[in-house]
């Protein structure tokens, strides 16, 4: 790494621990006064910014509320959609033991789901639906991991269980995530480690710009399900990302 790269780089991390420090004080004033959840999408919405994404969103959230089914290229995707839509996320268990990612992850009050322990399935769709009831937005990122950001991963269709025997609730909105020409360069696949995907954000120059698009809510006829869910919301974010892909080919 040269040295502006380092300079860059440690004083994008002073910048967020100082973010950090602030942040925690003012939840905890905040909590005071039983407003201390209105502090959690604060802080990962200025962290977006210091960690150089500038967002900006295409549609409508549903105003009622919604559940986001959400493509997942980078950890900058849950700083920026927390930042933009004050949402919530549904998050692997093991998350919730990291060193203090785990913590502020519950602070932003995430759905931990231990995907390998079967016999909490009927705890974990409580846990959704209790989400779905109390939070306005709440992000599933249905492939299950991170992609390249070009092209979608299949989605695990067991992830939306709860929308299993669902009558009325929020609504379910595709949610496309879309880095432009810096997907390549954000973009946490292969083998690289999360701390070194992160050096290397935090090292780089210049905006990162995010298009957030809010596709139309599922009908009633692609919720009854929950294999239709995830192949409708699959297909309209598919579609929706060849088409931008389509139009870059065109413009280059």
């Amino acid at each position: 790494m040269r040295a502006t790269g380092r300079l860059r780089l440690a004083a994008r991390v002073t910048a967020l621990a100082g973010w950090l420090a602030a942040c925690l004080v003012a939840h905890g004033a905040a909590s005071l006064f039983g407003r201390g959840r209105l502090v959690p999408p604060v802080f990962l919405g200025g962290a977006a910014r210091i960690c150089r994404v500038r967002w900006q969103i295409v549609g409508e959230p549903a105003s009622e509320g919604a559940l986001f089914l959400a493509n997942h290229v980078s950890w900058l995707d849950i700083l920026a959609l927390a930042g933009a839509t004050g949402t919530t996320f549904v998050a692997k268990g093991d998350l919730r033991a990291a060193p203090v990612v785990g913590w502020l992850a519950s602070l932003h009050r995430t759905v931990f789901v231990e995907r390998d322990a079967r016999m909490t399935i009927a705890q974990q769709v409580a846990a959704f639906r209790h989400a779905l009831a109390t939070e306005r937005f709440l992000t599933l990122f249905p492939e299950g991991t991170t992609g390249d950001g070009h092209r979608l991963l299949p989605f695990k269709s067991a992830m939306l269980s709860v929308l299993d025997g669902r009558k009325g609730g929020a609504m379910v909105q595709p949610v496309l995530l879309d880095y432009g020409p810096a997907t390549d360069e954000i973009a946490w696949i292969g083998e690289e480690s999360g701390l070194g995907n992160a050096r290397r954000i935090l090292a780089g120059a210049g905006a990162i710009p995010l298009t957030i698009h809010v596709l139309e809510p599922l009908g009633a006829g692609e919720l009854c399900d929950r294999k239709r869910a995830a192949a409708a919301a699959h297909r309209q974010l598919s579609d929706r990302l060849a088409r931008l892909r389509g139009a870059a080919a065109t413009e280059r």
